[in-house]
C-alpha cells in the first residue's frame, strides 16, 4: 500500500461479507493512518461489528436483498432481515456517505416487492438508491423490471439519487 500512496485515494473492502473478518477494524485503521479514504461493501448481517467499524468508514455500499420481512426467504437465516435493518439504521444515523443497492433477481423480486422495498427504504430515510441487474445463466422470460421506464420513474421520484446499473 505504501507503493500505491499518491496513486490511490481509497481502499474499499468487499468480497463476500467483510464484516466476517476479525481484522477488518485494524485494517481500516491502518488504511486511514496511511491517508487513504476507506469504504466497505456490506449487507449489514452483523450489526454489532458494523457499528464498531462505521466510525472508520468514509463510504458504504449497503446491499439490501428484499423487504426486511422476506429476508429469510432469500438468506435462509432467521432474523437476517432485522439484522440488516438495524445496520442500515446505524448507517443512516451516521455521517458516512453511502449508497443503498438492491440486485434485482426476478425469482425473488417482482413489481410488488420492489415497490414495497422502495417505500420501506424511503420511510427509513434512504436518499441514495441503486437497482442492479442480476446476472444469471438462465434466460428470464418474464418482463424485465429494470427496463420499464414508467415503473422506474415512479421509484426514482422517491429518492434524491437514483440509478439503474446493468
Amino acid at each position: 500500500m505504501r507503493q500505491r500512496k499518491g496513486l490511490l485515494e481509497a481502499i474499499v473492502f468487499s468480497g463476500g461479507e467483510p464484516l466476517l473478518q476479525f481484522g477488518l477494524e485494524s485494517a481500516l485503521m491502518y488504511c486511514q493512518e496511511m491517508g487513504f479514504a476507506t469504504g466497505l461493501h456490506s449487507s449489514g448481517s452483523l450489526p454489532q461489528r458494523f457499528a464498531r467499524v462505521l466510525p472508520r468508514l468514509d463510504w458504504v455500499g449497503f446491499d439490501v436483498k428484499t423487504i426486511f420481512s422476506k429476508y429469510t426467504d432469500i438468506t435462509g437465516i432467521p432474523g437476517s432481515g432485522e439484522k440488516a435493518r438495524t445496520s442500515l439504521k446505524l448507517l443512516l444515523d451516521s455521517n458516512v456517505n453511502y449508497e443503498v443497492r438492491t440486485t434485482v433477481d426476478q425469482q425473488y423480486i417482482d413489481y410488488n416487492i420492489l415497490w414495497k422495498l422502495a417505500l420501506e427504504l424511503k420511510g427509513m430515510g434512504v436518499r441514495s438508491y441503486v437497482l442492479q441487474r442480476c446476472r444469471t445463466e438462465k434466460q428470464v422470460v418474464m418482463p424485465d423490471l429494470l427496463s420499464d421506464k414508467k415503473w422506474l420513474t415512479k421509484i426514482s421520484d422517491l429518492f434524491e439519487n437514483f440509478e439503474v446499473r446493468s
